[in-house]
């Protein structure tokens, strides 16, 4: 799944059913293999508008143009790739390759990478102490990433700590370019390739407190981040999706060891 398809199921979540913002982004996900070969003219009579709608519609959902936007959807129907050596497949293609036992021994021994880290244990009890000393709290991704926000923000909730976070990529950086400095900043990225297109304000900021969640040892922009969270692959299958919800749960564990219940707190 790419960018462009993110974008536009989310406007599917933030506009009324029979407003036009719904009605565009509704066709483009019908047409979405089409869209690469498609003119402005042709996709607007599809979608039943004019061009300038068309236009400002492919604006607000952060293309500059219908050229930038063409390009995003070309790249909407290739593969992800990622530098070699890197995980490659999809948990569907993982079990289907392996088998269900086979894919399962694949998971077991991730899950046992993600609770015997010892260095990602230090990593996690750092982020507890930074989540319970803020107060402004983000955390973002894109796809699935962007789930697993959305997770850890439902999750810290039962302790009472508010996690900001949405699934219009445009408002993500919307919050990091206008949110107070003195804030946690938490970015769930399996490839570390959100860091390409962040605002120089995030990664220059002396105050903001930056942590990555990755399983790429050496993300664009590393540097600037404050501190890393890494998960490690025993193979090519991507196990994100689910290793993402089991450090959320030992993250949960070691706060409530920590600081508690907002009734013993």
């Amino acid at each position: 799944m790419h960018l462009l398809y993110q974008r536009l199921i989310t406007v599917g979540d933030v506009n009324a059913l029979d407003s036009i913002e719904f009605t565009i982004a509704s066709t483009m996900i019908k047409y979405l293999n089409n869209l690469p070969s498609l003119s402005i003219d042709q996709l607007a009579e599809l979608c039943h508008v004019s061009k300038s709608s068309l236009s400002k519609f492919v604006r607000s959902i952060g293309f500059k143009d219908y050229s930038e936007f063409r390009e995003a959807a070309i790249e909407q129907n290739e593969p992800d790739r990622y530098k070699s050596g890197y995980p490659t497949q999809n948990i569907t293609d993982g079990i289907m390759e392996y088998g269900a036992d086979g894919y399962l021994k694949i998971l077991a021994i991730d899950i046992k990478n993600l609770f015997g880290s010892e260095e990602l244990t230090d990593k996690i009890s750092h982020l507890v102490d930074d989540i319970y000393h803020h107060d402004d709290i983000a955390a973002f991704g894109e796809i699935y990433s962007e789930t697993a926000a959305m997770n850890f923000q439902y999750k810290m909730s039962y302790y009472r700590k508010f996690v900001y976070t949405s699934m219009d990529t445009k408002r993500q950086s919307e919050y990091m370019d206008r949110v107070n400095e003195n804030c946690l900043i938490i970015i769930f990225s399996n490839s570390g390739k959100y860091l390409q297109n962040v605002s120089e304000r995030f990664l220059t900021s002396s105050k903001m407190t930056r942590v990555l969640i990755t399983s790429n040892p050496t993300p664009p922009n590393a540097e600037a981040m404050d501190y890393m969270l890494e998960i490690n692959y025993s193979s090519l299958v991507q196990n994100h999706p689910i290793l993402y919800q089991l450090l959320i749960e030992r993250i949960a564990v070691v706060y409530q060891e920590r600081y508690g219940l907002p009734n013993d707190i």
